[in-house]
């Protein structure tokens, strides 16, 4: 495949998996902005309901919108009248439950002789405990005299555990994307070992061709009859063939311990040794055409010396 490919498909897949999530998020928020909505309204129809049930009590007359949103989980009711905190109670807990608001929720009566919310409690229709609270915080209203307070702590909580199955499908779709990229990386990672992989035969092939191909033309000349009347010129075919078959014998190992490397069963012999002595060796056959600066002060290194070999080769 070739590389501009691979590139536009890694770009298209980042923007795939980008336009997923953000696709994914912005539909659970609006479904927590809708859940946030109806439950105002729910809390709205049952804080009316309770003011009305109140007037009847007091004999009042209520007034024509007496519910109050002051912040996003604090409300405001208007009673028209002083407010019995233990009948208060019992008619929250009726009407939310009636409405299905069934969290904790805190109360707070303002006290219009003092200026300030009284009767701090904490309730809940889950269950029928009962502990005190502050209100010192509470926002107060100038608009009426008598009205109580009801604030809502857990509200995010209670929302979000009506949004479980948005929930549960945001992380299976995460868990899918972050597979599909897991995916992506091996495929890649894969496809580049796979490039080094041909690299190596096709240089490795070269390698093995170079020694094979001297060793052919060094057995031809050994192989001519004039060839023992000229014994020096005998002795360094001979030489070139030894040299040609260790050299072969070198890459032949060189591609054994590659296989071996794969496996995790390669061992290494490590030891000390001279750097500026071990490129000198590697480099020898080079000489015309490099140039080396072998200046380190301190050239021993802990290595294995047939892989730096390699590794300088």
């Amino acid at each position: 495949m070739p590389k501009i490919t691979i590139r536009w498909l890694i770009v298209l897949s980042a923007l795939s998996i980008i336009g997923v999530l953000t696709t994914q998020i912005y539909w659970v928020k609006k479904a927590f902005a809708l859940r946030e909505r109806q439950f105002n309204q729910r809390v709205h129809v049952a804080l009316q309901d309770v003011a009305e049930q109140l007037s009847k009590i007091n004999g009042v007359m209520l007034h024509n919108n007496p519910v109050e949103q002051l912040s996003p989980d604090y409300f405001l009711v208007n009673t028209n009248s002083t407010v019995q905190p233990d009948i208060l109670a019992h008619y929250l807990k009726t009407v939310f439950r009636k409405n299905d608001i069934i969290t904790d929720f805190e109360v707070g009566i303002y006290d219009c002789t003092t200026e300030k919310i009284m009767y701090g409690v904490a309730l809940s229709t889950k269950n029928n405990d009962t502990a005190p609270t502050t209100t010192a915080t509470w926002i107060k209203s100038n608009k009426y005299p008598y009205y109580f307070g009801i604030r809502f702590p857990q509200q995010s909580q209670f929302l979000a555990g009506s949004l479980k199955g948005w929930i549960w499908s945001s992380a299976l779709v995460l868990v899918a994307v972050c597979f599909f990229a897991y995916a992506l990386f091996v495929i890649l990672q894969q496809k580049q070992l796979n490039e080094v992989q041909r690299d190596f035969i096709n240089n490795m092939t070269h390698e093995l061709q170079t020694p094979v191909s001297t060793i052919k033309i060094a057995a031809d000349v050994l192989n001519t009859p004039q060839i023992i009347s000229q014994p020096e010129r005998f002795q360094k075919y001979v030489k070139i063939v030894q040299e040609e078959t260790l050299r072969l014998q070198h890459q032949i190992e060189t591609v054994l311990n590659m296989a071996k490397a794969e496996k995790n069963s390669l061992v290494l012999n490590i030891e000390w040794l001279d750097a500026h002595q071990v490129i000198e060796s590697a480099t020898s056959k080079y000489e015309d055409r490099l140039i080396k600066q072998l200046e380190a002060e301190s050239p021993y290194i802990h290595a294995d010396r047939f892989h730096l070999v390699n590794a300088l080769n």
